[in-house]
């Protein structure tokens, strides 16, 4: 059903996101199959659920996670 599709891409995506921790849409959607539109929108559904954490990049063509930019942030200090 396409309730079924809905939540299962949500889960793919959050794995996906939460694994690797900044990502571009465009290889969001290779792996998910859908388009960068459709890709955002699985996004900013996730961000307004509260099941991921983070924020989109300063290009507006990917996400990072809040705990990817934090360990950046550490790398770039030292």
């Amino acid at each position: 059903s396409l309730k079924d599709f809905i939540n299962e891409t949500l889960i793919k995506t959050e794995d996906i996101i939460k694994e690797k921790g900044r990502i571009q849409f465009r290889e969001l959607a290779n792996l998910l199959d859908l388009n960068e539109v459709q890709v955002k929108s699985v996004v900013a559904k996730l961000i307004d659920e509260d099941r991921i954490q983070g924020t989109f990049t300063e290009d507006g063509k990917g996400f990072v996670t809040e705990d990817k930019l934090k360990k950046e942030i550490r790398r770039n200090l030292k």
